[in-house]
């Protein structure tokens, strides 16, 4: 799991959101409280790490050696699609940085890409074929 201190101030400032619209919703509704403590950070999530440029807080495995990525650094330049050599083999790994409907285009290296909420690194292999 990757937490510098903007990944920490970020979650914090985003349950402290979840917070806030809980306590609002508490007076009518309990069930509702705590959803919305639930739903606000998973929502607001991805949109502020993406305007902080911050990366995802679990690295994906990789697909070659099946451990996890220790770090990467993803340029401004490079974003949504990076393509990382693993720390471990040396073998190319494709991650795709966005969580939308906009389809990947083929490539021989494998691609992984994010889940919904995509601030948390929830990754999945894309089944892409050139």
């Amino acid at each position: 799991m990757l937490i510098t201190a903007k990944h920490l101030l970020a979650i914090i400032a985003l349950v402290l959101c979840g917070t806030a619209a809980a306590a609002l919703i508490a007076e009518w509704n309990d069930i509702g409280a705590v959803l919305a403590t639930l739903l606000v950070p998973a929502f607001l999530g991805w949109p502020v790490f993406r305007l902080l440029s911050l990366r995802p807080l679990i690295l994906p495995m990789c697909p070659h050696c099946e451990r996890r990525h220790c770090n990467y650094h993803v340029p401004r330049d490079a974003w949504p699609v990076a393509v990382l050599l693993c720390a471990w083999c040396g073998k190319p790994l494709r991650l795709v940085l966005r969580t939308g409907a906009d389809p990947v285009p083929p490539s021989e290296v494998p691609t992984i890409t994010l889940r919904r909420p995509g601030f948390l690194g929830l990754w999945r292999k894309a089944d892409l074929t050139s």
